[in-house]
């Protein structure tokens, strides 16, 4: 992934921001997620994390690992 989009809150309007490396290198992303049942109802909760993407190789490597069983 090299860039994601975000829409946060300005001026009491979301506004469409785009984020990614300067350069246009790939990012190493990966989400975390999770719900919890409140007496409101359900809440869910989502997160990105992200670093640049340095070595090819390694993140091949580490790819290569998730998708096993």
């Amino acid at each position: 992934m090299s860039t994601f989009y975000e829409w946060p809150i300005v001026d009491r309007k979301k506004r469409k921001t785009r984020l990614g490396r300067l350069d246009g290198s790939p990012l190493l992303v990966t989400g975390l997620w999770n719900r919890c049942e409140l007496k409101e109802g359900m809440v869910k909760f989502c997160m990105l994390v992200t670093r640049p993407l340095i070595c090819r190789a390694c993140t091949a490597r580490l790819m290569k690992r998730a998708k096993r069983p």
